[in-house]
């Protein structure tokens, strides 16, 4: 019989009215069913509790009996090792009697239910006989008498009191020995002294950490609270220091524009141009060329501003050179290259242009990174600027020492990248042999001596002169042999940009004040020990000559011979005395 509840009844209600039915009908089986109509138990209540215990646990052939809280329950399984679980009865204190299974063990109840009624009722049935029969003999004998006595009658009722207190007895102790395997388990469930005193120890320890934690959380709040000030003071410091530098950098920008030196630009790429034109000339053109050169102003083909002519790309060893100090009359392009990794990139941009020289000195930094491969590295990094820029001068600066690589394997590497760079048409090698441990400030970085000879050694490659020449007002030998590349090239002469052109009438304040040193040199040395030229070095006339910078030397008139061969004197700037040591002004 399935339990119909009411529409109105929802909730609590819904709990009570299933109590009320089912004591209306005891021993009626009712069924429970879910919300989606299925069934999920059995139940119904009795007021013979102990006699149904009893009935189930001989009907069912294996059985497993355990106290539960108000009650008794029965565990029905398949066989007789208890590995399979059928059924589950539960009897409770109140009367009530719930069976849970699954779907066949429920419909299997429901069949033997009426069987386990009325065992119930024949048990029911022979224990009141049962009783009967003790209480007859426990009366006296006494002889029948005929006629009812006062005392027969008081006997009765109490034997009648007696027979319905034994018959309560048993289910009485029965509920006794439930509630005694209760108490029993929540004894067992207790914890010990020991595990309390362990939690509470645990609990206090807990509490302290957590203390400490509130403490270390307040304390990283107010470190951030004064790291946060600190960092807005000093971002607002550095706007100041790039708001001073700006305005340093505009007065600077004027001084220049307002300096002497601009005027002489356009006339010193006029006679560039000059030079140019008539070394690329055949022999018997060139009489006419002059000629055309007196009445033709020669076209000014100035280098966009967006380009430069000399590229440097260092790593933090270029930070103390200045570049408009070692290339005074070039536009200077510096880059930070920290790696090799970062010059490739740079390599590929467009935006570089079509320098004249290309200036390289990394790979300091893939030493510990690359080890053996650095050489290998250094080797790709110049094939590729030798082909990216095939026009251009390519300056490759080895590795300096340092105090945490030992000599010997800088010195392998710079070996490797020597012989591997040979072969590159229009790549130089830079070799940095002053420069000595000694040189260094922290074991890695050059102090104010090492800069300059680092500059001084970069300058002298990069015009094609022998790097072993003295420091600020070393003469250049113009007989010399120009410098070697590291390889056979058409681009071993210098650059055209970089070679120091003869200077017009405004520049004469600088002729005048060198030209006793050059005077009395050539009277020391004689009219016989005069410095012969290139051009009579090598035994080349003018007009044999393939270089630009002999022909314009052996075809200037006497007034400018001078100004060119005093500019080939390496000054960075007008005013020594203003220049930073550090800055490689030396030079």
């Amino acid at each position: 019989m399935e339990i119909v509840y009411p529409a109105d009844i929802k909730g609590d209600k819904r709990k009570a009215f299933k109590q009320r039915l089912l004591h209306e009908h005891p021993e009626s089986l009712y069924v429970d069913l879910t919300s989606q109509e299925k069934r999920t138990n059995l139940i119904f209540y009795t007021e013979r509790n102990l006699i149904w215990k009893s009935v189930i646990s001989k009907y069912f052939r294996y059985t497993k009996k355990k106290g539960i809280c108000k009650g008794c329950q029965i565990c029905i399984f398949e066989s007789a090792d208890h590995s399979s679980h059928f059924q589950t009865i539960n009897l409770y204190n109140s009367g009530m009697i719930l069976i849970q299974g699954n779907e066949a063990s429920l419909q299997a109840f429901e069949k033997a239910f009426p069987i386990l009624k009325q065992t119930v009722e024949e048990e029911t049935t022979c224990s009141v006989k049962e009783e009967s029969e003790d209480e007859n003999e426990l009366l006296p004998y006494s002889p029948v008498s005929t006629s009812p006595t006062p005392s027969d009658e008081l006997m009765t009722e109490q034997a009648t009191h007696v027979s319905s207190y034994l018959q309560c007895l048993p289910e009485k102790m029965a509920l006794l020995e439930i509630e005694m395997s209760e108490l029993k388990q929540l004894i067992l469930s207790r914890p010990d002294e020991f595990t309390i005193n362990n939690l509470k120890a645990e609990i206090k320890d807990l509490h302290s950490i957590n203390m400490k934690l509130k403490a270390e959380m307040s304390k990283m709040k107010e470190d951030s609270i004064q790291r946060e000030r600190k960092l807005e003071k000093n971002i607002q410091e550095l706007n100041e220091k790039l708001k001073e530098q700006a305005a340093m950098y505009l007065q600077l920008t004027n001084r220049k524009s307002e300096s002497p030196n601009n005027n002489c630009t356009e006339s010193n790429l006029q006679l560039h141009q000059e030079v140019t034109s008539r070394s690329s000339t055949p022999p018997n053109s060139m009489n006419g060329h002059v000629k055309e050169r007196t009445h033709t102003p020669a076209p000014s083909h100035r280098t966009p501003e967006t380009q430069a002519s000399v590229v440097l790309m260092m790593d933090s060893i270029g930070k103390n050179i200045e570049p408009n100090k070692l290339f005074p009359r070039q536009r200077v392009l510096t880059l930070h290259c920290r790696n090799i990794k970062r010059v490739h990139e740079l390599l590929t941009n467009e935006d570089l242009g079509r320098p004249q020289c290309i200036i390289i000195h990394t790979g300091m930094n893939d030493l510990h990174s690359l080890n053996e491969g650095t050489a290998k590295a250094m080797h790709e990094m110049a094939e590729k600027a030798s082909q990216t820029f095939p026009t251009s001068r390519v300056l490759v600066s080895t590795l300096l020492p340092r105090l945490d690589v030992p000599p010997s394997v800088i010195d392998k590497i710079n070996e490797e990248v020597r012989h591997s760079c040979s072969s590159l048409p229009n790549v130089h090698l830079v070799h940095h042999s002053s420069i000595r441990p000694w040189h260094l400030y922290d074991g890695l970085h050059l102090n104010q001596d090492g800069v300059r000879i680092f500059a001084k050694t970069i300058k002298d490659v990069a015009l094609g002169r022998s790097p072993s020449a003295g420091y600020k007002g070393a003469k250049r030998n113009v007989g010399m042999q120009p410098f070697e590349p590291s390889g056979p090239s058409s681009h071993s002469r210098l650059p055209q940009e970089l070679q120091r052109q003869p200077m017009t009438s405004e520049w004469s304040h600088r002729q005048q004040e060198r030209q006793p040193y050059t005077k009395g040199l050539s009277q020391r040395r004689g009219p016989s020990q005069q410095t012969p030229s290139y051009a009579q070095a090598n035994g080349v006339s003018p007009t044999q000559s393939d270089s630009p910078l002999v022909n314009a030397v052996s075809e200037t008139p006497s007034n400018h011979t001078n100004a060119l061969v005093m500019n080939t004197t390496d000054d960075l700037s007008s005013n020594h005395s203003e220049i930073e040591p550090a800055a490689a002004s030396e030079v």
